[in-house]
């Protein structure tokens, strides 16, 4: 990724208000997954977004919440919080899994393998960028998926949705 394209990424990530009020009440919070996925392949904003953050995510999300009027629901104890706002958007909290690098290898695409922060920029360890551009749907791993099994069904979705085909060693693990 170019540096001006890096600049036009920070820039359209905290556009979002969510995403700054996120990243002014969190340390070590970090973007992650299809909200940046999204961006990049259709330059659009969902109202879905991820984070994962390092520290006390409990506190991070009361914070967050508040300053935004939501209403938070703990969908996987001290795992994952989620803050419900007006409107159906949602921001859901996950506890990091070791460091941003080792949590990203447990997603299941390479496009859905990314992250963002103010401090960091742009992490993508696995070649998401790399693999928009190609136009293809790859897996991490054999691991992860058959650690959650809906991600085989995510796999033909993202492919349809986005017009983007299923890499042949991927279709050959699904």
């Amino acid at each position: 990724m170019t540096r001006i394209e890096t600049q036009r990424l920070r820039k359209r990530v905290l556009r979002n208000r969510f995403n700054s009020k996120v990243f002014r009440a969190g340390e070590e919070v970090y973007l992650v997954g299809g909200y940046l996925r999204d961006l990049v392949i259709k330059d659009a904003h969902s109202k879905d977004l991820d984070y994962v953050a390092g520290k006390n995510i409990r506190r991070l999300v009361n914070s967050v919440s508040k300053a935004l009027g939501g209403r938070v629901v703990e969908l996987r104890k001290e795992r994952m919080l989620r803050v419900v706002l007006p409107g159906g958007v949602t921001l859901d909290f996950s506890k990091m899994d070791g460091d941003i690098i080792h949590d990203l290898g447990g997603r299941d695409f390479t496009i859905n393998a990314m992250s963002w922060s103010p401090g960091a920029g742009l992490t993508d360890p696995h070649g998401g960028l790399r693999d928009i551009e190609k136009g293809i749907i790859r897996a991490i791993s054999v691991e992860n998926l058959k650690n959650d099994p809906v991600r085989l069904l995510r796999a033909y979705r993202f492919s349809a949705e986005f017009g983007l085909p299923i890499a042949r060693k991927t279709r050959g693990l699904i």
